[in-house]
């Protein structure tokens, strides 16, 4: 026994070593694997850390979790000797080794697979939401549906105690026919995010993206968006897709205030560290013109008379620029940076015009400066000065005296003409 355990402990050993070495592996499959090559999982970047016929009892569970110090465990069996394992599971080795006690059907449900461990009782896995009967090891389906896709070992005080099946194989509590083969792979956390961009920045939203990260060995499940000073959203893998998505879109943020994004990726085995920050995006409402609609009537305007018409705006970062096309009646202008429309009006007439309203929202991803714009319909009715009539001077009326001397003054009149005449 001392020279069987010694030799153990060396192989143990060597096996460590190589575990410590292992690169990150390529082949991840997820739930209960049947009939896969050895050539398939070690070119897969899995290495062997342990192996035993069904027969052998007395292996510490301390000393293989040692010899298997990856962060990911496979369990497999087969019959003794072949080039192929009859079933297989992987998932992190907290998973493989979580302590689900000894009751009969409790199992731990990890990479699609059904796990059960307890140091005491016993240790395997059945695919997920197939139900188990641990008495000690997996009684359930000694055949028929579901049979293949089970292993299970006895444990005892901290060791393996022989048996008990490999697939649909079992009672192998005295065979040396079958044996169980663990795998360890150095599966990480994902690497960050390399980059984040910001798009679609509206009224109280955007839409954050970013590029997948290396999931290194272990499938990503979940992406973590966080917003600086606020805004969060997360993406989940939802059926049939089998990633989850590298977008989403953020609502209910304040208009007019700086926001930064990072995205933190998680897989099997944790997080990620955050990614870089993306680039400050300002969210803003739409530009509009106050009264928008088909066509805006502004105040009418009179020939010789001066005018002065402010154009309102509402929404986007002011300072705007403004432009007209069309045509402004006569001795009226745009001020371009005002938008106000003065001058005096030449001439009568009704006149319509379109004014483009533009913001100074500044989105470091995009060329323009401008990203906010309005376009309004407007019309300006010019109407002639009105003429201006004379006013009569009336004669004021006379008093009694005033008409004596007017009588007075006539008859004295036509005497004098009289007597020049009669000379």
């Amino acid at each position: 026994m001392y020279l069987y355990q010694r030799g153990t402990f060396l192989g143990l050993s060597m096996l460590c070593m190589a575990a410590a070495n292992a690169a990150t592996p390529t082949y991840n499959p997820v739930g209960v694997q049947q009939n896969v090559a050895v050539q398939t999982v070690t070119d897969g970047g899995w290495s062997e850390c342990y192996k035993e016929t069904f027969d052998k009892n007395g292996k510490s569970i301390e000393e293989i979790s040692t010899a298997c110090g990856g962060k990911q465990l496979m369990m497999a069996c087969r019959a003794t000797g072949t080039n192929s394992l009859q079933v297989l599971a992987q998932a992190p080795k907290i998973d493989v080794m979580t302590d689900t006690g000894t009751a009969f059907a409790i199992t731990h449900q990890a990479n699609g697979v059904a796990w059960y461990f307890n140091s005491s009782y016993s240790w395997g896995f059945a695919a997920e939401g197939q139900a188990v009967s641990r008495s000690s090891c997996d009684t359930q389906n000694s055949s028929g549906e579901g049979s293949a896709t089970r292993m299970c070992v006895h444990t005892n005080q901290g060791n393996l105690s022989g048996g008990w099946r490999c697939g649909g194989a079992t009672g192998l509590n005295e065979s040396s026919a079958f044996e169980r083969v663990f795998y360890t792979a150095n599966v990480t956390s994902p690497d960050p995010v390399p980059s984040v961009s910001v798009s679609n920045v509206a009224d109280r939203s955007l839409t954050v993206t970013w590029t997948a990260a290396s999931d290194n060995g272990s499938p990503i499940t979940k992406y973590t968006v966080t917003g600086v000073p606020g805004g969060s959203c997360t993406t989940e893998i939802v059926a049939p897709a089998t990633e989850p998505a590298t977008s989403c879109t953020i609502t209910g943020l304040t208009n007019g205030t700086p926001y930064k994004f990072t995205v933190v990726a998680t897989n099997a085995i944790g997080d990620s560290a955050p990614s870089p920050e993306s680039a400050e995006a300002i969210p803003l409402a739409d530009v509009m013109f106050v009264g928008a609609g088909p066509n805006i009537t502004l105040a009418g305007g009179v020939v010789a008379a001066a005018y002065s018409q402010p154009l309102q705006l509402t929404g986007g970062l002011p300072p705007y620029t403004f432009s007209v096309t069309g045509e402004l009646p006569p001795g009226l202008a745009l001020d371009t940076a005002t938008g106000i429309i003065s001058g005096t009006p030449t001439t009568t007439g009704t006149y319509s015009f379109s004014v483009m309203a533009m913001d100074s929202a500044v989105q470091p991803t995009l060329a323009a400066k401008a990203v906010h714009v309005a376009e309004q319909t407007f019309t300006i009715v010019i109407t002639a000065a009105p003429v201006v009539q004379a006013t009569p001077t009336p004669v004021p009326a006379l008093g009694g005296v005033g008409m004596l001397l007017l009588s007075g003054v006539v008859a004295g009149s036509i005497g004098f003409m009289r007597r020049r005449k009669s000379s």
